[in-house]
């Protein structure tokens, strides 16, 4: 059977068979969609978007998108999620012609996955106009740092202090700066290591690129969950999670940050 996009009003598209949105993904999506939203539209580039299924979601608002994924797995979903869209292009390697041609950076939950953070920022926003946006999230709190982080290829977790000494030294100024996730995310990720500690998904490559390509894709667990996430009670008890996060974003208390940062003139 040809696998099919599929739309939820609440989680965005999802792929059944293949991939479906995470509680932390839906969580941290409904942040970083209502932030960019209240952006003027323009030319966007994702910095490994995964599966695509947030830049389905920018596409239809009609952001003009590419996303920058080297992941073969996640290649292959990402096709199938914005398939037929004309406002969407996907490539595994970055251009000459991206130099300052971008009003937006989108980067979610990849810098922790890269040994050298700073060069790659600096990378990044080399891509953006001077006054364009880098929209970045990170998984927070170094203490936190386990299994579930190994599993997924993380080299770290970031500190508050640490993230903003970062972005502000990559030619950046910080205009918003929230938590996200709290408790849900908190939660889905204690209960994953949990899972990764007592299930085959404890099994991981020591190659940490082999492991960032997996975690983007892989929804053993969360397919499970997918059904419950789903149905009445799952439905209501998320929208509830999203309305408690935001009460709580200006804390400290969730499981990833959101930056929204200014391209410096010089």
């Amino acid at each position: 059977m040809t696998k099919s996009v599929q739309n939820d009003k609440d989680y965005g598209g999802y792929i059944s068979d293949s991939w479906v949105p995470a509680p932390r993904f839906a969580m941290r999506r409904q942040r970083v969609l209502n932030l960019l939203t209240s952006y003027p539209k323009g030319k966007l580039l994702e910095i490994g978007p995964g599966a695509g299924s947030l830049m389905r979601d920018l596409a239809l608002e009609e952001f003009s998108c590419i996303g920058y994924e080297t992941a073969t797995e996640a290649r292959k979903i990402f096709q199938l999620m914005t398939e037929g869209m004309g406002n969407v292009q996907l490539t595994g390697r970055p251009s000459e012609s991206w130099n300052a041609h971008f009003d937006y950076i989108l980067s979610c939950e990849v810098l922790e996955h890269i040994e050298d953070d700073k060069a790659a920022l600096k990378s990044w926003v080399s891509y953006l106009k001077v006054g364009g946006l880098a929209i970045i999230t990170v998984p927070s709190h170094s203490r936190k740092f386990g299994p579930s982080d190994e599993w997924a290829g993380h080299c770290r977790r970031y500190d508050k202090d640490v993230l903003i000494s970062l972005i502000e030294r990559s030619g950046l100024s910080i205009i918003h700066f929230e938590t996200y996730g709290f408790p849900l995310a908190n939660i889905s990720s204690f209960v994953l290591k949990t899972l990764i500690k007592r299930s085959s998904l404890k099994q991981k490559s020591n190659d940490k690129r082999t492991a960032t390509a997996r975690s983007g894709v892989e929804r053993t667990a969360e397919g499970k969950l997918y059904r419950f996430q789903t149905n009445l009670l799952g439905r209501s008890l998320m929208r509830i999670a999203f309305k408690t996060q935001y009460l709580f974003r200006n804390t400290e208390l969730g499981d990833g940050f959101i930056v929204v940062a200014k391209k410096n003139a010089n």
